[in-house]
């Protein structure tokens, strides 16, 4: 794994912390000092390697970066906004929860690629916290291939597989 930092910093505007830059920044420690504004993930990675690592009720917004969650963490954010092709990384045991998100505008023909094994891992947001149009965005690779996603009962996602009964936890 490459650890160079990028940059995480504050906007000028003052709307938010941002991500950019290629490479992996790897947080260990909850950011609690960065208040309820807003993360951008635009370039790189941003992994989160302990559980609650953004305060909770931070929006999460992915404008063409990599948003990681560490194995056996816990991580519960506000909505999620997805500007640009971007991906979600879920190691093992690994479960981010997002609020109702169906608010949130996504960009039109934009991609969110869910990486990580979903019987070990978890990505919920919330009953209903999507539109039909916002799961239509969102692929789960799987065994190397890019598989459509349901919405289940308490909002989590879960990777369609043609001809298979879902479970969900």
């Amino acid at each position: 794994v490459d650890f160079t930092v990028g940059l995480l910093r504050r906007n000028n505007s003052g709307d938010g912390w941002r991500k950019t830059g290629a490479g992996t920044m790897l947080l260990t420690k909850p950011l609690n000092y960065m208040g309820l504004l807003p993360v951008s993930v635009e370039e790189g990675c941003l992994l989160l390697g302990t559980s609650n690592c953004l305060t909770n009720g931070v929006g999460v917004s992915l404008a063409g970066g990599t948003l990681g969650f560490a194995a056996n963490t816990v991580n519960t954010n506000a909505e999620l906004t997805v500007t640009a092709n971007s991906t979600l990384v879920l190691a093992d045991g690994a479960t981010a929860v997002f609020g109702d998100s169906s608010a949130q505008e996504w960009t039109p023909g934009t991609r969110l690629t869910v990486t990580g094994d979903p019987t070990t891992s978890r990505l919920s947001f919330g009953a209903n916290g999507l539109t039909a149009a916002q799961l239509k965005q969102i692929r789960w690779s799987v065994g190397g291939k890019s598989r459509r996603v349901a919405l289940g009962d308490e909002g989590e996602i879960v990777p369609y597989v043609p001809g298979a009964v879902l479970i969900l936890r």
